[in-house]
């Protein structure tokens, strides 16, 4: 029998050995021991193989890579580009160049390249990829946003991840990419970091694109707003008419002035940063399916106090009609008044929590119908200093949590309140990190103490099946 070898096997074979390497080892790792093999591997190398249908190139921040280095890389991308499926390369080098490849990778079908800072002739190239169904990718759009009208081509795209770098201070994306409908979407605008500090770019979405994309359902929004009410001519007022999930995040426009109360299909919204006036939170109102909202550092823009008196008591119950909303949370910031009118909420969330118009220890949980179906509250850290009214009316508490609140004291007839609850879970510990003179010189005091001691005696009565922790340590 005669002796067979592994350079005996065909090309196909050989392939599937390069690829088994890649799939346990790793593509770095497999080209280097390739290399090493013999030339006739190494010439697999400069294939498009199935092999590398799948590549996935990443550097650390710190990764260095000479212009030579650099220069091979590109051409190794451009030899293999007919096989390559997906390609992740992330790289902390924006400049690599990458248009040769694009030319020749016509079977590509999801490309993340976020390191890679792309120019106005990429986008065009990219418009040629119509096999593209995911994509995640950074723009240097100083001229304008017209570019990526070229992306409107990609018909079958399914994930959009676009950030656009140095693009205009309030830019509106082309109205062109409304050919782009079933999206999960995410947007991003920002400046490169040789740009002044005052410069923050920020984009809009056009009403053309939200009223024709009928199949997105989920959108993450970096620095670009939905569209302004005052841009709106005709068609239907209603946007976004699958999307479920949005997170507005550094948002600028007031959302009274934007068409989020259009976006009706919507069932959970995060909101991150910006300032709001109280008529703001109006828009909410008309989504009426809403079950989770999230409000982290949204500030509180300050009104004229003889139109906060005359609208105040339209504004406040406005929310009343969110009767599915069961999930709030609130990090910094103050309660907006209107949100103590939801009626069915389940689980609130309350975290590092401040009004300013009061002192520290001053403020207490609002009273309200929030409080009525209350299952669980927690409370992290910020300024609350009684919930004696907001236990009266939260009888339905399973779980209690009230961590890091310095500033929270009890007082006797708030045990009757705290031993009335289902409670089945509770933690109750007044320690911070906060030191200095932002808290007070003594946690607890004789009152709050001993509530705390009686409190944790009845609860030890009650058996298995709770967990219960009180811990009145100073530090």
């Amino acid at each position: 029998m005669a002796r067979r070898t592994l350079l005996s096997l065909d090309d196909a074979l050989l392939d599937r050995v390069v690829a088994q390497l890649v799939e346990t080892e790793g593509l770095k790792t497999a080209i280097a021991n390739t290399c090493l093999i013999n030339k006739h591997f190494a010439a697999l190398l400069k294939r498009p193989l199935a092999a590398w249908a799948t590549l996935d190139l990443v550097w650390e921040k710190d990764g260095r890579l000479s212009r030579q280095g650099m220069s091979v890389l590109a051409y190794w991308l451009e030899v293999v580009a007919p096989g390559v499926r997906r390609l992740r390369l992330i790289t902390p080098w924006p400049s690599l160049e990458i248009a040769p490849f694009l030319l020749r990778a016509k079977a590509l079908q999801e490309l993340e390249v976020p390191g890679t800072r792309l120019l106005p002739p990429h986008l065009a190239i990219l418009g040629l990829l119509t096999s593209l169904k995911s994509l995640h990718c950074e723009c240097d759009l100083p001229g304008g946003l017209q570019p990526l009208s070229s992306l409107a081509s990609l018909r079958q795209l399914r994930r959009l991840g676009l950030t656009v770098v140095n693009g205009p201070l309030e830019g509106l994306l082309p109205p062109s990419l409304s050919a782009l409908t079933g999206l999960e979407l995410q947007l991003m605008a920002r400046s490169s970091p040789s740009h002044h500090a005052d410069y923050h770019p920020h984009l809009r979405l056009p009403w053309a694109w939200c009223q024709a994309a009928s199949q997105v359902t989920t959108a993450v929004l970096e620095s670009v707003d939905l569209p302004l009410l005052e841009d709106y001519t005709a068609g239907t007022a209603a946007i976004l008419p699958a999307m479920r999930h949005l997170q507005l995040l550094s948002p600028m426009a007031p959302l009274a002035d934007t068409a989020l109360g259009h976006c009706l299909a919507l069932e959970s919204l995060k909101i991150d940063g910006g300032a709001f006036a109280s008529a703001d939170w109006e828009v909410l109102s008309p989504l009426t399916r809403l079950r989770s909202l999230t409000l982290l550092q949204c500030e509180r823009v300050e009104e004229e106090e003889e139109e906060e008196e005359e609208e105040e008591p339209m504004r406040s119950e406005s929310l009343s009609s969110l009767t599915c909303l069961t999930s709030l949370e609130i990090c910094g910031g103050p309660i907006p008044d209107a949100f103590t009118f939801l009626p069915v909420l389940r689980s609130l969330v309350l975290n590092e929590v401040v009004d300013d118009d009061m002192d520290p220890g001053a403020w207490c949980l609002w009273r309200g119908p929030w409080l009525h179906k209350l299952e669980s509250l927690r409370v992290y850290g910020g300024e609350v200093g009684e919930i004696r009214e907001a236990l009266r009316q939260a009888t339905r508490l399973s779980s209690l949590e009230l961590e890091g609140c310095v500033w929270l004291c009890f007082s006797r007839e708030e045990l009757p309140l705290l031993l009335r609850l289902p409670l089945r879970h509770l933690l109750l510990d007044k320690r911070s990190g906060v030191a200095g003179s932002d808290r007070p010189r003594k946690l607890w005091n004789k009152e709050s103490l001993w509530v705390a001691n009686e409190l944790n005696k009845e609860l030890e009565m009650r058996g298995p099946g709770g967990w219960f922790t009180i811990c009145t340590d100073d530090r």
